[in-house]
This record gives structure tokens, C-alpha cells and sequence, in this order.
């Protein structure tokens, strides 16, 4: 059905939980499906300046999630276009997609408004077996940087997205009863103040809020004929059987409705130099996932859990071909209580084109909320 995805080499998943993926440095993992839905991000290709990727574990860098590798996706600031800009496509299969961008620069003061509308009808429909996979998302989001001195910048951001895409309880080969969809909205508050101190070392102080609110409701029929279906019987036969337990037939709805989930994260983070050669870089962080979810026949589920986590990185070239690399993390959360994760590595640039690598990761990844 056509959603985007996002591996690294040896573990092809759709929904990825060893990766970290961020944007601007805030994780945009969806704690209810301890995913990204990248289609609810709210950000189109002109938008991103660059991404940052990491192969291979980055858990001391960004977390539990980076086992295997992460990935920031990098915006374009308001400082890089000034005025309007506007795009419109259309295509097949009702294909439908507009979005704007406006742009304006003060003294001391930028700011950037951007949305969009996307839309598109999925696969073509099969009288058979119709899929309603067509998808919608819209979007608005607001960006500002503030630099009051010579020495600070205040990064601040909120969005918002409402989508309504197809999901599926199977994997492969699925049946189109069971894809079903979600409406799913979405909002999110980021703001990143960075000090430069007198000495060129600096700290970093980051907080984000993401909030979703999911509307899922899957009417797999009267439970007899589901029950019929999946055990291949006669319905009146699946009915027989439901009312010699005492069970009355009743319409199977699955999935999930007026559910949300939320995550907030502080994280400080300081910068430096030792001599010319070397730079670290230390931090600690604490984050709070809170999800309530109605799973199957409705039994209810509202949970939360709170992490900390203290990280340091070091870099030194001793000479012109090398570079040599450290990290550490220790975490502490409520499932698994205390672990850790530490990488080491070395980098022979042969010439600037070429780089040999030697690298030894250790990663502990901590199930996320929805696992647990």
C-alpha cells in the first residue's frame, strides 16, 4: 500500500525501531506504534537544507532508538529564503498536492510559515475486493529564530498535521479487510536556545512536546461471519458455536478510537574544546511517554513512563590521517531500570575522498512504551 520506509542494511522493517529518526534534533518517533509515520510529518522535499546520517549504532549520540543507526533531518531555516514560494502539483490516481511557503527577516528576528495539502486515491479499485487506501494529510507550521546578542540564538517551532491514511494489521499479502484507517492529528512544540560562551565552548538547552490524537476504527462484521471467514466454516455453523457458549453475535470492531499519545523531552547539552585537536561534547536528558490506547474489543490501556539518560562524546586528530572517536550513555528508565551503550571508532583518511573506518558499537536498546 505504498507507504515510505526507512532501513538499514539487515534488519528490513517497515516500522523501524532500532533507527532514530529526528527533525531540527526532535525525535518524531510516534510512541503508539513506536514508529515515524512519515506521511503525518508536515514537510516537504524543498523544505530539508540536509541530513545527518549515522551508519551504525548512535546510541550514545541520540538514544535507545539508535541501535543501528539514526538519521536527522535538517530544515531549511528562515534565514535561507525570504518572501513566497509556492508549489502545486497534480497526477494520477486524484493525485492532488499544494503547499506555500512565506518567508520574512527582521533585525535580530526571522520567521518562516509554510503548509501544504496532499492527497491522492491509492491503488486503482477492484470491484472484487475494493481498498479505500486513499490518503490525505494537511499541514501548518511556524518557525522563528531569535538571536537578542552576539552570543544566542532561540530556535522556536510549533506545528501542526491532520492525516488520514490507510493501516494494516498484516504484513505481506494482506487481505483489503484489514487495512483500515486512521485519523490521526498531530501538533508539536520545539524550542532550542544555544549560548556561545566567551571561551568558543558552548551549551545547548533543547525541550519538544509532541502530541497525537488517533481516531481508528476497523468493523471486521457480526463476529459469526468473521469467525466464519477465518476458520472456513458455514456461518450459521460459527453461530451454532458462539450461542452453545452463551454468546450473543455482535458486531467485531478492532483497532483503535480516541486514543492519544505524548512525549516531552528536556535535554541540555555542552560543547568544548581540549587544545586544537580534540572537542567533546557531554549532556544529560529526561523524557516522559505517556499513551492511552483502546486495543481489541475495547480493553483500555493508559500507561506512562519516564527516562533519563547521561551521554559524552569525545573527538580527537592526532595527526592529518587520523581521527579517533568515543561515546558513552547510560539510561535509566522504569522498564528495564539502568543500561548502557558505548562506541568506539577510528578513521584513517587516506585521502579527502577516501576514508578507511574501524568501529566497535555496543547498543542496549530499551523496548518502547507500546512494547512494554
Amino acid at each position: 500500500y505504498g507507504r515510505p520506509a526507512i532501513n538499514y542494511h539487515g534488519f528490513p522493517q517497515e516500522y523501524s525501531y532500532r533507527m532514530e529518526v529526528k527533525v531540527d534534533g526532535r525525535s518524531v518517533y510516534e510512541p503508539l506504534k513506536n514508529a515515524v509515520l512519515w506521511s503525518t510529518l508536515g514537510i516537504e522535499l524543498d523544505d530539508i537544507d540536509y541530513i545527518e546520517v549515522i551508519r551504525g549504532a548512535n546510541a550514545p549520540a541520540d538514544g535507545a532508538n539508535a541501535t543501528t543507526a539514526s538519521v536527522n533531518i535538517i530544515t531549511k531555516t528562515p534565514l535561507s529564503t525570504e518572501g513566497w514560494q509556492v508549489q502545486t502539483m497534480v497526477g494520477d490516481w486524484d493525485t492532488q498536492h499544494i503547499s506555500a511557503t512565506y518567508s520574512g527577516i527582521k533585525e535580530g528576528f526571522s520567521y518562516k510559515i509554510n503548509g501544504g495539502y496532499r492527497y491522492n486515491s491509492g491503488f486503482p479499485e477492484i470491484d472484487e475486493s475494493p481498498v479505500d487506501d486513499d490518503t490525505e494529510t494537511s499541514y501548518l507550521n511556524l518557525r522563528s529564530i531569535i538571536t537578542p546578542t552576539l552570543y544566542d540564538s532561540i530556535d522556536l517551532q510549533i506545528g501542526y498535521s491532520n492525516s488520514n491514511i490507510d493501516m494494516a494489521n498484516g504484513g505481506r499479502g494482506i487481505d483489503p479487510s484489514e487495512i483500515y484507517k486512521w485519523n490521526y492529528n498531530n501538533y508539536y512544540l520545539f524550542t532550542d536556545w544555544k549560548h556561545r560562551l566567551a571561551n568558543q565552548d558552548s551549551f545547548e538547552l533543547l525541550f519538544y512536546y509532541n502530541h497525537s490524537d488517533i481516531k481508528a476504527l476497523n468493523n471486521l462484521g457480526l463476529l459469526s461471519e468473521y469467525l466464519a471467514r477465518e476458520e472456513e466454516r458455514d456461518p450459521s455453523e460459527a453461530l451454532s458455536i458462539l450461542t452453545s457458549v452463551g454468546i450473543e453475535d455482535f458486531e467485531a470492531i478492532v483497532g483503535i478510537d480516541d486514543s492519544y499519545s505524548e512525549r516531552s523531552d528536556l535535554e541540555f547539552r555542552y560543547k568544548g574544546q581540549l587544545g586544537a585537536n580534540t572537542r567533546y561534547m557531554w549532556g544529560l536528558a529526561s523524557r516522559y511517554d505517556r499513551m492511552k490506547i483502546i486495543e481489541q474489543y475495547a480493553n483500555a490501556l493508559d500507561v506512562a513512563e519516564s527516562s533519563q539518560r547521561l551521554f559524552s562524546n569525545i573527538e580527537t586528530k592526532p595527526s592529518e590521517h587520523w581521527t579517533l572517536n568515543a561515546g558513552v550513555m547510560i539510561e535509566y528508565n522504569e522498564i528495564v531500570n539502568q543500561y548502557g551503550s558505548y562506541r568506539l571508532s577510528a578513521n584513517y583518511h587516506i585521502n579527502p575522498s577516501h576514508t578507511l573506518r574501524l568501529a566497535y558499537n555496543h547498543g542496549e536498546r530499551s523496548p518502547g512504551l507500546y512494547e512494554a
